[in-house]
């Protein structure tokens, strides 16, 4: 086994490499990488893209990630801290901004954890914890927050007022299953006004079903 280090510079931050290689198997090898603080768009053209998610700027702090190669086949594990993550999300012709995203990410191979992170979507702020397996379809085990949810960001001033969600979000991207609890305040649809309420509902292939609900309107 061949070991070494590299020390340098990526966009002006610091990173450093290094670890072991078999020079006699050159697909068996050990890398451990470390930066402080990578701006992220120096490093989306490395990234597989994805035609309806952009990442557009951000930094990632503590970067740790250990990568491991055996007969061919690769394993990677570590942790990372972003901040300041903004970008847009295409949903068939309607765009989502994203900005000011900040949290913390856990990953072993395949299995991405998600802790602590904030984020707002069209300016509306929202929490989201839990696991993302990646693959052809992407696996959900994430809950969501948002306090107070202007509905106007999302439905083009066509229903105005304030949503508040507790959700969570299983199944697949493809196939997503949805669950949680809502609270409404001040909802207007064209002549069409509730004062205040609440309900659960879940959502899944295509389908909504809304329970234990109450609406006070006028």
């Amino acid at each position: 086994m061949t070991k070494g280090a590299l020390n340098g510079l990526l966009d002006d931050h610091s990173i450093a490499v290094n670890g072991s290689i078999d020079m006699n198997k050159m697909d068996d090898f050990d890398l451990f990488v470390r930066a402080e603080s990578v701006d992220i768009s120096g490093i989306m053209n490395m990234v597989p893209s994805n035609k309806n998610l952009s990442i557009t700027s951000g930094i990632l702090h503590d970067v740790k990630a250990q990568i491991t190669g055996r007969d061919g086949k690769y394993s990677m594990s570590g942790n990372l801290a972003f901040d300041g993550l903004g970008g847009t999300y295409k949903n068939g012709s309607t765009t989502y901004q994203i900005g000011q995203g900040n949290g913390k990410i856990f990953f072993q191979n395949n299995t991405v954890l998600i802790s602590h992170s904030g984020w707002y979507v069209n300016d509306q702020a929202v929490k989201v914890n839990g696991l993302v397996t990646l693959g052809d379809e992407v696996g959900l085990n994430l809950n969501a927050v948002a306090d107070s949810v202007a509905l106007e960001a999302f439905t083009k001033n066509q229903i105005t007022g304030n949503v508040g969600a507790r959700v969570h979000i299983g199944g697949t991207s493809v196939n997503p299953y949805v669950s949680g609890s809502i609270k409404s305040n001040a909802i207007s649809y064209d002549s069409y006004h509730i004062d205040s309420g609440e309900a659960n509902f879940s959502y899944f292939d295509g389908t909504v079903d809304i329970h234990d609900a109450f609406v006070i309107h006028w």
